[in-house]
């Protein structure tokens, strides 16, 4: 798949401005991550470089195929939480706090630092979410 002409132009900047060892440095970053039972995708764990999560479906696909209690994922630049409890998938894109329960799992996008001036705090100890805007 081509990139859109907003990417493209974005890849042309990237390779203009970073050096070769830059751009070899970023291309040799992994894709997926796990840290504190936390998995990490910049899409989805069914496309981690490219894939997203726009819909309920979607984050149901997502859900049936990660294994952590959280997810993050990235990618779309729009924050959502979607929580399995069980019996469906509890979907949120316009999240600004949430309880994560023990025996469910999520998947939350923190959404765009730069260009939306969002943010997510992530207080695994108290398994609370908040998404903070500027």
């Amino acid at each position: 798949m081509l990139p859109l002409p907003r990417q493209r132009a974005q890849l042309q900047w990237q390779h203009r401005v970073l050096s070769n060892e830059q751009l070899a440095w970023l291309a040799a970053l992994p894709a997926q991550g796990r840290a504190h039972d936390i998995e990490l995708w910049h899409g989805s764990v069914q496309d981690p470089i490219t894939g997203w999560i726009s819909s309920p479906q979607d984050a149901a696909d997502h859900l049936a195929r990660h294994e952590a209690p959280i997810g993050l994922v990235g990618h779309t630049h729009r924050p959502l939480i979607a929580e399995n409890n069980g019996t469906r998938i509890d979907y949120d894109e316009h999240p600004d706090s949430h309880d994560l329960a023990d025996d469910h799992r999520a998947v939350l996008n923190p959404g765009a630092v730069l260009r939306a001036l969002r943010w997510l705090e992530l207080d695994l100890a108290a398994r609370h979410a908040t998404w903070h805007a500027a």
